[in-house]
């Protein structure tokens, strides 16, 4: 993923996911469908029932996490944007 600045993580990388109807994983296209690339594919199979996960890359974050205000943590996790565990784990918000 993007690098970050300033003590920022890293940025993720985005995914494209299929949960076939009746299955418990998440597979990328190379699973799934045996395609040869996770991201450049087509033509792929999709019946009534199947998910599609797609998951949009990030970029690097700005500053030291822990140095992110506790009240814009608690924010973001009331708004569902990260969990309480992501909270406690990479900003050392309490958890609730």
């Amino acid at each position: 993923g993007a690098w970050g600045l300033k003590g920022g993580g890293e940025g993720k990388v985005g995914a494209t996911l299929y949960k076939k109807s009746g299955m418990e994983e998440w597979e990328t296209a190379v699973d799934a469908f045996g395609k040869v690339s996770p991201s450049k594919y087509s033509n792929v199979p999709m019946t009534p029932g199947d998910r599609v996960r797609v998951m949009a890359p990030g970029g690097g974050g700005f500053g030291a996490p822990s140095k992110r205000p506790a009240e814009s943590v608690g924010e973001d996790v009331s708004e569902g944007f990260i969990s309480a565990k992501e909270a406690e784990d990479k900003y050392g918000y309490p958890p609730e």
